[in-house]
């Protein structure tokens, strides 16, 4: 007797199960593996869904945050606002800066009675660094005293009281302009630099940048 003719004998059968027998039990045994398959398919997903929902929306805050910012950022240029105000927009060098004022477009400006090292000069990169950090993003008062040779606007600049280009001249990042205005008022924090060596008066002949212009 075989195997299965013994296991058929203890079920009380002797004959082999009909075919539409052996079909039944194969439909049944393939809904159960689908039933499975799909219960381990959904339960991952159903934790998945579960977590995001309980996590905080992270789009939304990044896009209300941006308006709050925009908000705040127009709010700084609501009318009136206060005389000469501008928003620095761009560092250009150590005596260079775009500025915005309300309602107008960007325009460039030249720190008064400050002479910067040129592009490819040393200090060149630290003096645009030193303003940069001082006034990059800030709303400034900009007062005009007069122009360059180029039309450009030469300018005295004031964040929250202080006189940028005094800051320049008395940590060593530039040089005083040699026009009688500027001597008058910026004498002293040069000679106050080259006092300490600060900045680029820690060179032992610095060569001014009008004079590095011209090769």
């Amino acid at each position: 007797m075989s195997l299965f003719d013994y296991r058929l004998s203890l079920s009380g059968s002797t004959r082999y199960p009909s075919m539409p027998r052996v079909v039944s039990i194969f439909r049944t045994g393939t809904r159960q593996f689908l039933a499975y398959a799909l219960f381990l398919f959904l339960l991952p997903l159903g934790f998945i869904l579960l977590m995001s929902g309980l996590e905080p929306p992270t789009e939304p805050s990044s896009r209300a945050a941006r308006e709050l910012a925009q908000r705040q950022t127009e709010s700084e240029f609501a009318f009136p606002a206060a005389p000469g105000t501008h928003k620095v927009v761009r560092v250009i060098s150590g005596d260079l800066l775009d500025v915005r004022a309300p309602g107008r477009g960007v325009e460039r400006v030249a720190l008064a009675c400050v002479d910067a090292p040129d592009a490819g000069q040393k200090f060149a990169q630290q003096a645009r660094r030193k303003l940069f950090d001082r006034v990059a993003g800030r709303i400034v008062r900009i007062k005009e005293i007069d122009k360059n040779v180029g039309g450009m606007p030469l300018v005295e600049v004031f964040s929250s009281d202080e006189d940028i280009s005094h800051w320049m001249l008395v940590n060593g990042y530039g040089w005083n302009t040699p026009s009688d205005k500027c001597q008058a008022l910026y004498a002293d924090a040069e000679q106050a630099a080259r006092d300490r060596f600060s900045g680029l008066w820690d060179e032992l002949n610095p060569v001014p940048p009008w004079q590095w212009r011209k090769g």
